[in-house]
């Protein structure tokens, strides 16, 4: 996963959680495997693994399986 942009994809969650104020909300944790190699980068959001997140569709992936998740989206 770091050859295709993991830490690159980790550092634009962290600053779509801060920029969102979603700390309190969002437990973001870096891991080194999650077994994905064929589809990685891969992340684990509520116990569900979603691969292929990079920099260039971690927002859209943010949106679609993070913030709808949140109570505060669903008020």
């Amino acid at each position: 996963c770091y050859l295709n942009g993991s830490y690159d994809t980790l550092q634009k969650l962290m600053k779509l959680v801060a920029a969102e104020k979603l700390g309190d909300q969002i437990d973001l944790h870096a891991t080194f495997c999650l077994e994905q190699c064929e589809q990685g980068p891969a992340i684990k959001v509520d116990g569900e693994i979603i691969n292929g997140v990079t920099p260039e569709t971690v927002e859209q992936v943010f949106a679609e399986k993070i913030r709808k998740k949140l109570p505060s989206a669903k008020k």
